[in-house]
């Protein structure tokens, strides 16, 4: 990168800096020069008298100091040596800079001194400090080594990295919090200034920098005399200038007579991550035919269904539950989270937050293009935005983005809210974590559940489907007979899934959807493949880009025309500028991978995924990919709708454990087991619960394997499969009550199993007179425990009130 255009980009304030020995030149102590690393540790050598086979080692030298004198002489030497009496004028120029933040390798505060000249205050911090405290300071000098005004005899030996011990310590920055931070501002700036450091022996950060993305914007100050070995070393990481801090910052006073800064604006940035709507103007219009048919065939969401008659909607589906959600945003609740089963809602209820606030004071962002280079600068503007602005961000499967949601928490801003989607089992794995995350207070968090479609709802789905004959051979029934129909418990059960999908399957879409796969199967036996994983990838949010896709089909359909043009695929998914491809609706993608594709097809290409995945592992996404197939509570909603979907679960889990990957894998086999436990093949069941136990990594608490093997016990008393029920009873009992041992247990998974004790079954196989002062004081402890759960979790409180009556019924009586 040029010079004159990285510091453009200093002066805009879209620039961060990195200091290394190099940056305090001219800088004095009370005795004369700054010493160098090198000088330093020759002094202290000195004072030792050692003479030492390499005299440059900092590190041996402060150690043998300490050892023949003391710690805290050695502290008072470093300080002595260290404390700045003055600074030079480039300095002032340089550090009084709106850089985005400061890092430095250097004990010293001249950058700190220096920019106070200028009345401007930089905060100090080291690794120990918390990010959540100081992030969103404008001016903050992150200390990587440690910093002179923290050196103490506790700090000396691991924050502080100066003797051989402190640097044996495991406190190093990528293993700090504050290494989240550095990545995010590594990635968010437009130009990193690495300053007189020579990343000869700082190797976690060479580490760090050497990346092509980082390279490309990176320029390195370093002295007119650097070497030409030096020199070479450091080209590897960016654009090197050999003109020494005063010519650097006589080169920024030059750039700023004539450089007037960029007014940024957050508000009307173009943003590429998101999808981002302020005071949108709609145009409304009465829906037609085509846009209801758009939206319940292809999930397209128009303005006009957005068309209210006498006050209400025409076409849109609306829940008293959407505006329970509302009030909820508007009355300033953090976090919301918003859950149901697969086709229940979800997207919907997305839609209709983003049509109504958006017209509000409230700036609205949807996660879209979770793979966009733009995402750390964005998540860094809308932070910023949130300081002046009302701002809402929106994440659907959030589970999927939880790496993106650990950005948003190195912004200490209360202001941002979020409204988190995800599907039900999955939500309530990942909801403590992120309210962890976020430090959400009592009362700042919400959930909602939209599983089950209220009486309003109801009545809107009669009036949409006769409006617009949409119920096709039930159109003759009554208007109690269809609203019977769709709440009925042996019909649609209030789910708006099994009400989408008995829509899809009647004469009027299912034929339509069933013609366009076969004119795709027709076109190309490949096109079908590749829409069959196209669909499975955005169903299942697998995050594969395009490029994946076509490596796993070994097929080129991001610049095939015949592919692009096909009028029957673009029914079912659609292709954006950047060639990115959106999945139209969830529930035809469903129907389609059901009904009308076969299992084997779709097992097929599942394993392909896994195949391809297994190559490279060592990318997270590919990761998460591997674990995503195989977890059942992701899957099986989806494999349970096949035909004989028994021998589908055990075929899928047996194909792919074919692989050498997931023979190791101490996951997948407890996934095989929970999958063998949901179909009663308990003989399996634990056979593979215990290949799980194996494969347990060294220090590993096995809590879910435990949760499972607690549940296979009250499972197989239920079934009437044990042959010792009150062993088996008092060892899932056993299981239940070990203490949370692990930070990624989820104890309401864990309580949540105290409902087997409930259960009819389990009451009449306990009643037996040898059983029953177990299964009491069984019941008073599992009672106690959630008492105590929900004391310090509120919010699960309404989620467990009835399971903590019964269970005192039960013990009581």
């Amino acid at each position: 990168m040029e010079l004159n255009v990285g510091i453009k980009h200093i002066i805009d304030g879209n620039a961060i800096i990195i200091m290394g020995a190099g940056a305090s030149y001219g800088a004095k102590n009370a005795f004369g020069d700054f010493p160098s690393g090198s000088r330093l540790a020759s002094e202290l050598y000195k004072k030792c008298d050692i003479d030492p086979d390499d005299e440059n080692d900092l590190q041996d030298a402060a150690q043998c100091y300490e050892e023949r004198f003391s710690t805290s002489s050695l502290i008072s030497e470093i300080r002595t040596l260290l404390t700045c009496s003055s600074f030079t004028k480039s300095h002032t120029t340089i550090y009084s800079l709106p850089w985005m933040r400061y890092y430095t390798t250097n004990y010293d505060d001249v950058a700190m001194l220096a920019a106070r000249e200028n009345g401007i205050a930089i905060t100090p911090v080291t690794l120990s400090s918390h990010v959540r405290e100081y992030a969103d300071r404008e001016r903050l000098c992150v200390h990587i080594n440690g910093h002179l005004g923290h050196l103490t005899e506790t700090t000396i030996h691991g924050e502080f990295k100066l003797t051989a011990n402190s640097y044996m310590s495991r406190d190093h920055i990528m293993n700090s919090e504050w290494g989240n931070l550095l990545l995010n501002d590594l990635e968010t700036a437009k130009s990193i200034f690495i300053v007189g450091l020579s990343l000869k022996y700082d190797l976690d950060l060479s580490r760090i920098l050497f990346s092509p993305d980082f390279i490309a914007k990176t320029i390195l100050i370093s002295s007119p005399d650097l070497s030409n070995n030096a020199e070479n070393r450091l080209k590897r990481y960016g654009t090197v200038y050999k003109i020494g801090v005063d010519n650097f910052a006589e080169t920024i006073q030059e750039v700023q007579k004539t450089y007037t800064p960029q007014i940024k604006d957050e508000a009307d940035r173009l943003y590429t991550t998101f999808l981002h709507d302020y005071k949108r103007k709609y145009c409304f219009e009465a829906p037609t035919p085509e846009d209801v048919f758009g939206l319940f065939l292809n999930g397209k969401y128009v303005d006009s269904l957005y068309y209210k008659t006498d006050g209400t909607y025409s076409a849109f589906v609306y829940r008293d539950i959407f505006s329970d959600i509302e009030r909820a945003i508007l009355n300033g609740k953090r976090i919301l989270f918003i859950h149901s089963d697969m086709g229940n809602g979800k997207t919907a209820c997305i839609n209709e937050l983003r049509h109504l606030l958006s017209k509000q004071e409230i700036h609205v962002f949807i996660l879209t293009n979770a793979e966009s280079t733009k995402l750390s600068e964005e998540i860094s503007a809308i932070s910023n935005l949130s300081k002046t602005s009302k701002v809402l961000v929106i994440i659907d499967d959030y589970t999927s983005y939880i790496d993106i949601l650990k950005k948003f928490t190195l912004f200490d801003n209360k202001q941002i809210q979020f409204v988190l989607t995800a599907r039900t089992a999955l939500n309530h794995n990942k909801m403590p974590s992120v309210l962890s995350d976020f430090a959400v207070q009592e009362n700042d968090s919400a959930i909602f559940n939209l599983n089950r479609v209220d009486n309003t709802g109801i009545d809107h789905c009669i009036k949409v489907f006769e409006r617009y004959g949409l119920f096709g051979k039930r159109a003759g029934l009554t208007r109690e007979q269809k609203k019977d129909y769709l709440i009925s418990p042996r019909k649609c059960s209030r789910k708006f899934q099994a009400i989408m999908l008995d829509v899809i399957q009647s004469q009027v879409l299912s034929s339509k959807v069933e013609e366009l796969v076969e004119n795709i199967k027709s076109s190309s036996k490949q096109y079908y493949n590749a829409v069959i994983i196209i669909l499975l990838t955005k169903m299942m949010n697998l995050r594969l880009s395009v490029l994946d896709i076509e490596r796993i089909l070994d097929l080129t359909i991001s610049s095939d025309a015949l592919f692009r043009s096909n009028p029957a695929i673009l029914e079912l998914i659609s292709f954006d500028s950047d060639g990115k491809i959106t999945m139209k609706s969830s529930v035809t993608a469903r129907y389609i991978l059901q009904k009308v594709s076969t299992p084997e097809t779709v097992m097929t290409a599942l394993n392909s995924v896994a195949t391809y995945a297994v190559k490279y592992l060592s990318i997270a996404k590919f990761s998460q990919v591997l674990t995503s197939i195989i977890s059942y509570s992701h899957i099986h909603s989806f494999l349970r709708g096949f035909r004989d979907s028994d021998r589908v679960i055990l075929s899928y889990y047996d194909e792919l454990s074919k692989l050498s990957y997931y023979e190791q894998s101490n996951f997948f086999w407890l996934q095989y087991a929970i999958a063998c436990i949901e179909i009663k093949r308990f003989d399996r069941a634990q056979r593979y619960l215990d290949t799980a136990y194996g494969l347990i990594p060294q220090d590993f608490v096995p809590f879910q394997i435990n949760n499972q093997q607690a549940r296979f016990y009250l499972e197989s008393i239920l079934c009437g499969n044990s042959l010792n029920p009150l062993k088996d009873f008092e060892a899932a009992h056993k299981l239940l009550m070990l203490p949370i041992s692990s930070p990624n247990d989820n104890e309401y998974n864990v309580v949540q199993l105290f409902g087997y004790y409930c259960r009819k079954r389990m009451q009449l196989v306990m009643a037996d007179k040898e059983y029953r002062e177990v299964y009491k004081a069984a019941c008073k402890d599992a009672h106690n425990r959630i008492s105590q759960f929900t004391k310090n979790h509120p919010m699960y409180e309404r989620y467990l009130r009835d399971l903590k009556f019964k269970l005192m019924r039960a013990y009581v009586d």
